[in-house]
């Protein structure tokens, strides 16, 4: 029983250091969100670029940008509003600083709950806009006919405009998963407990055969307590060192995964 305390212990210990690598292996490049200005120009969001110039907006959800995935970004205005002059997915990334090779790309755009119909002539980019990197959704000014992504009339009404959209390109390949805290602490608790049972049946199958092959009282020669050891007290704690650090060395394996 103790064996199993003393292992248990130590992947409870590994799953919080897995999860501690995680967090800290994500690195903030900065906040994306939905600016915009209605038809009457009477509701508006800047963000932080220009806070005085927010307008009737009740809130704003940004997306905060850690690494490649799927992401979403809205806003939700006070009344609803007659159509939209300006809209688009900007960001606090300026290009000179931004990482080389990020892309965002607006996989769909909702009116109040219900997607609309994006790219209707072309795909907007990822660009530079006076330092800061956005895409364009309905931009009039723009002399780009990608930038016209969405139909105007589409905004009649609205009330909330929420934009889903992923982000590549950025250092270490492979997407991030998208998963929340609780179920990567499951995933690395599970692995973790499959270790530990595996080691603990090892050790005490090994501790078992040691015992029975160790030769009956009648039969041992004496010597002197200095040199007499008892195998059950000297190899058992040793081998559960072993499989301590085993279950260790598995967990940072898992983090590194993740």
């Amino acid at each position: 029983m103790k064996l199993k305390k003393i292992i248990a212990a130590s992947a409870a210990a590994c799953t919080a250091m897995s999860a501690m690598a995680l967090s800290a292996s994500a690195e903030e490049i900065g906040t994306v969100g939905v600016y915009m200005a209605d038809s009457n120009w009477a509701v508006q969001y800047w963000g932080d670029a220009d806070p005085s110039g927010n307008l009737e907006i009740a809130s704003a959800s940004n997306a905060v940008i850690d690494g490649n995935g799927e992401y979403t970004a809205s806003i939700e205005f006070n009344y609803a509003v007659d159509g939209i002059a300006f809209i688009a997915l900007c960001s606090n990334i300026e290009s000179a600083s931004m990482p080389e090779g990020m892309n965002v790309d607006i996989t769909s755009v909702e009116v109040n709950g219900s997607a609309i119909e994006f790219g209707i002539n072309g795909t907007p980019e990822w660009k530079d806009d006076a330092g800061l990197m956005r895409v364009n959704i309905y931009n009039g000014w723009s002399t780009e006919q990608s930038d016209w992504a969405t139909n105007v009339e589409d905004y009649a009404g609205a009330q909330t405009v929420t934009v889903n959209f992923t982000v590549s390109g950025l250092a270490g390949g492979e997407a991030v998963e998208t998963e929340t805290a609780a179920e990567t602490e499951a995933v690395v608790e599970t692995e973790a407990a499959a270790e530990t049972e595996a080691a603990v049946e090892e050790t005490e199958a090994e501790t078992e055969e040691v015992s029975e092959e160790a030769p009956a009282s009648d039969d041992i020669v004496s010597e002197p307590d200095s040199v007499t050891e008892n195998s059950n007290t000297g190899n058992a704690p040793a081998a559960v060192f072993a499989a301590v650090m085993g279950v260790a060395a598995a967990c940072m394996a898992v983090s590194k995964r993740k």
